[in-house]
């Protein structure tokens, strides 16, 4: 989402695709992250009725991006679709590393959790993980004053899976979740 005096993908793309097209462009994401949030198969779209060839769109705005903002792909989107409201489900995923010893090749893509990775009960957590599917009220994890009209919402799925570096000490975790918005 665009942010005054911040840097942002939603106005990186807004430029560059302003800056292609050569007219102002409004564009519509279907979600928001958090401040260094990575976002996987975003989507986003805007009005045209210019004459670019809608297929090149992406490899060419892409020339004018950063190098770690990409677009993926670009097509014509049918009338009934809105980036926002068609959405139905998120997928989240987390990566922590379980280790005493900080990993500063994993730091800037994992959360450290400074604990003994022989003392790890992986089975327990990966029990309580499932503890998180169904319907629950977030209200307790929104900002102070933002309002919602319904903080309800439903994980169908929860994993916890590892990757085992024993020889260097520690876990890889991939904590995944899936989850729709409730509309009314």
């Amino acid at each position: 989402q665009i942010q005054p005096e911040k840097r942002t993908v939603q106005g990186l793309l807004t430029d560059a695709l302003s800056s292609l097209l050569k007219e102002k462009i409004t564009l519509i994401g279907s979600g928001r992250t958090d401040s260094g949030v990575h976002a996987r198969n975003q989507t986003a779209h805007f009005e045209y009725a210019g004459n670019f060839p809608i297929e090149r769109l992406a490899l060419a705005v892409n020339t004018l991006l950063p190098a770690d903002v990409r677009v993926k792909k670009s097509f014509v989107a049918s009338d009934d679709f809105h980036a926002q409201y068609s959405a139905k489900k998120k997928t989240y995923s987390y990566r922590y590393y379980i280790s005493k010893i900080s990993r500063p090749l994993y730091d800037p893509f994992a959360a450290q959790i400074p604990y003994d990775p022989e003392a790890f009960d992986l089975l327990a957590a990966q029990n309580a993980v499932r503890d998180l599917i169904g319907a629950h009220d977030f209200l307790g994890f929104s900002s102070t004053g933002r309002e919602v009209a319904d903080s309800r919402r439903t994980i169908y799925s929860a994993s916890l899976t590892y990757e085992n570096e024993r020889a260097t000490g520690f876990y890889i975790i991939w904590f995944g979740l899936s989850r729709e918005r409730l509309r009314k």
